[in-house]
């Protein structure tokens, strides 16, 4: 019989894992990491995912030097970043 410790954390795990699932595109990647390969940005996405980004919708809260200090994208690749984002924005979501 498992300790009370040891199945309260394998819970824990599984919810993890549907939290995850959750907020995947179904291919195992973050819309973040799909939208960042489909702009050949995607050597970024681990650190967008550090900082808690994982939907479109999340990286309404990025701006430039966020991308830059704490991302490590050049000017050009913010550029890049931008103008993608612009087209691929979801609905109500404002422009920064």
């Amino acid at each position: 019989m498992q300790h009370r410790e040891e199945v309260a954390i394998e819970e824990r795990v599984k919810n993890s894992a549907s939290v995850i699932a959750i907020i995947t595109d179904g291919g195992g990647q973050s819309e973040v990491h799909s939208f960042l390969n489909e702009i050949n940005l995607s050597q970024f996405a681990d650190k967008l995912a550090e900082l808690g980004m994982s939907t479109l919708e999340d990286l309404q809260d990025v701006n430039k030097d966020i991308l830059a200090i704490d991302v490590g994208l050049s000017k050009l690749e913010i550029n890049k970043f931008a103008r993608n984002y612009a087209e691929v924005r979801p609905a109500g979501t404002p422009t920064s």
